[in-house]
Order: structure tokens, then C-alpha cells, then sequence
């Protein structure tokens, strides 16, 4: 029989598999075919299936983290966690209104209220309690955003990493210089993008490292003359044709 996890790794979803094996599922698992996850996501070449299998055998996420006073069989704070995960907006709304004067802190009655009045029982009361001393940053205050993250009563393997959009680096754009070399009525009008008269001629400049090369030492073939990749380009040069005749 094909686990969710085989067919996670037969679909490459790698953050599937990661929170399925969190959540209780094992990769040593065979189906019918008497193949692991990790051997399906080889065959189909599904890297990120293969990845997520090897980081969670790495870093053992399938290991428990139960309490004496918890379910022995489930531990209550990956489902406080998930919980949290799908009301994290109501209960950030229920916390602001019983809030302390902008503080971000709640008591620890009103804390165990909400708690209790949202309908989250798969906490014992011992448990509980742990859990408001955990938060405590004053005597009988806690900081309701804290909590909301996980990250004092969780594993970080098991948090959630916040989805963060990457800016675009946007190159900027420079203006180009328009030549502007001194032309009388006589000699024309201008050519097209503002260049000078046709009868001014662009004259040939020779992009080469003077450090490196000159008259005495050329180099061996012309691509070892590699200056043009890394000098900066130079404004185009204009002369008239009959200069450039003389």
C-alpha cells in the first residue's frame, strides 16, 4: 500500500514530506512494490523529495517531543502548533482586546481563557501551566506574540519558515552622453540620435590596458588582449573626413 509519504515523493514535494514525517509519518516505510520513499524519488530523479527525506533522517524529525503529563501517543504541542498555525489571526484579534495597555502582554487568566474558550483540549491543565510559566515575562503577563510564533514551546526543526518574496535587483539604467562637438550651418544638419554631420567620421580608439601592453610588448595573439572586458568604455570621438583624410 502507497503511504502519503511514497506519493509525496513520487509528486516531489519535499515540503509534503517534511511535515508529513513531522506529524508521525515514517520513510522507512516500503509499499507494495517493496520500495522506500527515498528509492521512488532516486528512480524519478525528484530532488527536492530526495532532499527532504535525507534532512528529516538527518536531523530525526520523526522523534517525539512528549511530555510525562502529555498523551504518551501524541504530543499535544505539534497540535497546539498547527492549531495556532490556522487561528493565528482570530486569536491575535481576541489577545488585542484583553491587551495591556499596548504592551503585547495579557494576563495569564485571560490567556487561559481564550486558550479554553477557542476550544484547543488536547492540553491537560499541568500542561497548561507549564506553558503560561514558559511565556511569563512578568509575574502573570505574557507576550501573546511569543507565543503565537512557537518558538519558546517548539523545536525549531519543526517551525514554519516565513515565506519571504526576493526583490528583484533592478539595474540602473544610465544615460548615454551625446557627443556634441561644435558643427557650423555649412557642414549639415545632425545625423539620426543627435550624432555630428556626416562629414565627421568616428574615429577608431584602441581599448588596450597601457599597463600591460604598448609598442614594445604587443601581445602574442589578439585574444590575449583582454581589456575590453574590464576597462571602461570611452566616449565615441569624432573627425572630420578631411582630417581624417591628412
Amino acid at each position: 500500500m502507497n503511504t502519503p509519504v511514497h506519493l509525496a515523493a513520487r509528486l516531489n514535494q519535499g515540503k509534503a514530506i517534511k511535515f508529513l514525517i513531522q506529524r508521525g509519518a515514517s520513510t522507512k516505510t516500503k509499499n507494495i512494490d517493496n520500495q522506500l520513499p527515498i528509492k521512488i524519488a532516486k528512480i524519478l530523479k525528484n530532488k527536492n523529495a530526495r532532499k527532504a527525506i535525507r534532512l528529516a533522517d538527518k536531523k530525526h524529525y520523526q522523534r517525539s517531543i512528549t511530555s510525562t503529563k502529555s498523551n504518551p501517543n501524541r504530543d499535544y504541542k505539534i497540535q497546539l502548533y498547527d492549531w495556532l498555525q490556522e487561528r493565528s489571526d482570530r486569536l491575535r484579534r481576541r489577545f488585542q482586546q484583553v491587551e495591556i495597555s499596548d504592551t503585547h502582554r495579557i494576563t495569564s487568566n485571560d490567556f487561559r481563557r481564550i486558550i479554553h474558550d477557542e476550544g484547543f483540549i488536547q492540553i491537560t491543565s499541568e500542561d497548561l501551566n507549564d506553558l503560561i510559566v514558559q511565556h511569563e515575562t512578568d509575574p502573570n503577563e505574557i507576550d501573546y506574540q511569543k507565543f503565537l510564533t512557537g518558538k519558546l514551546f517548539i523545536e525549531k526543526a519543526f517551525l514554519q519558515k516565513p515565506t519571504t518574496k526576493k526583490k528583484k535587483q533592478k539595474r540602473k539604467k544610465t544615460k548615454k552622453q551625446v557627443p556634441l562637438p561644435i558643427a557650423t550651418r555649412d557642414e549639415g544638419p545632425r545625423t539620426a540620435k543627435g550624432n555630428p554631420p556626416v562629414v565627421y567620421v568616428k574615429k577608431h580608439q584602441f581599448i588596450t590596458d597601457r599597463n600591460r601592453f604598448d609598442r614594445d610588448h604587443i601581445p602574442k595573439h589578439i585574444l590575449n588582449d583582454d581589456s575590453v572586458y574590464y576597462l571602461d568604455q570611452t566616449q565615441p570621438e569624432y573627425v572630420h573626413i578631411n582630417n581624417a583624410g591628412r
